[in-house]
């Protein structure tokens, strides 16, 4: 997997102290990982960049990064109670 290689750079380059490496990795994987409709990974990717963005003093980028994930997140354990809904009706 390309992306999870990509995006795990990405945190050994943060660990490393080389943030715009590490940015510029994260940005990589997340672009592939939205590629790929509904992977879940996408979120992890999208948290990690907000956490990055917030330590590089880019608050706007954190922001964003911040507020998709959790409307991802919001949007998947809603399809989740639907479908544990609907299995309980059967």
């Amino acid at each position: 997997e390309y992306a999870s290689t990509v995006q795990f750079l990405a945190s050994v380059e943060w660990g490393e102290g080389r943030r715009a490496e590490a940015e510029k990795l994260a940005r990589e994987a997340l672009a592939v990982f939205r590629r790929v409709p509904g992977d879940p990974r996408l979120c992890h990717a999208l948290t990690f960049l907000a956490g990055c963005s917030l330590a590089m003093k880019k608050p706007d980028d954190a922001r964003r990064f911040a507020d998709e994930s959790i409307a991802l997140a919001r949007r998947r354990l809603d399809l989740a109670a639907t479908v544990q809904a609907e299995q309980q009706q059967l």
